[in-house]
Protein backbone atom coordinates (compact mmCIF):
# COMPACT_ATOMS: atom_id res chain seq x y z
CA UNK A 1 0.00 0.00 0.00
CA UNK A 2 1.00 3.78 -0.69
CA UNK A 3 1.44 3.66 3.37
CA UNK A 4 4.13 0.02 3.51
CA UNK A 5 6.28 2.63 0.88
CA UNK A 6 5.68 5.59 3.31
CA UNK A 7 6.83 3.96 6.57
CA UNK A 8 9.69 2.13 4.32
CA UNK A 9 11.37 5.12 2.94
CA UNK A 10 10.89 7.03 6.09
CA UNK A 11 13.07 4.03 7.86
CA UNK A 12 14.90 4.06 5.78
CA UNK A 13 15.93 8.03 6.05
CA UNK A 14 15.99 7.26 10.03
CA UNK A 15 18.76 4.77 9.38
CA UNK A 16 21.00 6.61 7.31
CA UNK A 17 23.38 5.73 5.25
CA UNK A 18 20.72 3.10 4.23
CA UNK A 19 20.60 1.42 0.82
CA UNK A 20 17.01 0.37 -0.56
CA UNK A 21 17.64 -2.99 -2.99
CA UNK A 22 14.51 -3.68 -5.37
CA UNK A 23 14.97 -6.95 -6.77
CA UNK A 24 12.83 -7.46 -10.31
CA UNK A 25 11.91 -3.60 -9.89
CA UNK A 26 9.96 -4.10 -13.38
CA UNK A 27 8.03 -6.38 -11.65
CA UNK A 28 7.15 -4.36 -8.62
CA UNK A 29 6.15 -1.23 -10.56
CA UNK A 30 4.14 -1.96 -13.61
CA UNK A 31 2.42 0.12 -16.31
CA UNK A 32 0.28 2.47 -14.44
CA UNK A 33 -3.31 2.58 -16.17
CA UNK A 34 -4.54 -0.79 -15.83
CA UNK A 35 -6.17 -1.24 -12.84
CA UNK A 36 -9.54 -0.13 -13.28
CA UNK A 37 -9.17 0.22 -9.23
CA UNK A 38 -6.18 2.86 -9.41
CA UNK A 39 -4.93 1.14 -6.45
CA UNK A 40 -1.82 0.07 -8.43
CA UNK A 41 -1.19 3.40 -9.84
CA UNK A 42 -1.54 5.19 -6.50
CA UNK A 43 1.10 2.56 -5.22
CA UNK A 44 3.44 3.20 -8.45
CA UNK A 45 2.73 7.38 -7.43
CA UNK A 46 3.78 7.07 -4.05
CA UNK A 47 6.55 4.77 -4.81
CA UNK A 48 7.98 7.33 -7.82
CA UNK A 49 7.35 10.32 -5.35
CA UNK A 50 9.36 8.88 -2.68
CA UNK A 51 11.94 7.62 -5.12
CA UNK A 52 12.51 11.50 -6.45
CA UNK A 53 12.74 12.69 -3.14
CA UNK A 54 15.82 11.14 -2.54
CA UNK A 55 18.88 12.84 -1.58
CA UNK A 56 22.38 11.74 -3.19
CA UNK A 57 25.44 11.18 -1.22
CA UNK A 58 27.71 12.28 -4.03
Amino acid sequence: SEQNIRDLFNRARSVTPCIILFDEFEALVPRRGRDSAGVTDRVVNQLLTELDGVESLG
